[in-house]
């Protein structure tokens, strides 16, 4: 699972170190989720990230309002 904020992390720990350079150069092209609207979305996904899931989409519908 990519996780922008350990890629951060491990960044901050090596300065300077080789390979730095061109990753910060991808980061900066690196689209970041929408903010969260509620206390309650941002648990959630911090609940789905510390388990290992894979992160729901957001600001998707989740029904056409079509019976199947």
């Amino acid at each position: 699972m990519f996780d922008l904020r350990e890629i951060w992390a491990t960044i901050e720990r090596n300065p300077g170190r080789r390979g730095v350079e061109p990753l910060l150069a991808l980061l900066a092209q690196f689209k970041e989720a929408p903010p969260v609207r509620s206390d309650f979305e941002r648990d959630f996904l911090d609940l789905c990230a510390h388990a290992g899931l894979e992160l729901p989409l957001r600001r998707r519908p989740v029904s056409s309002g079509e019976s199947p």
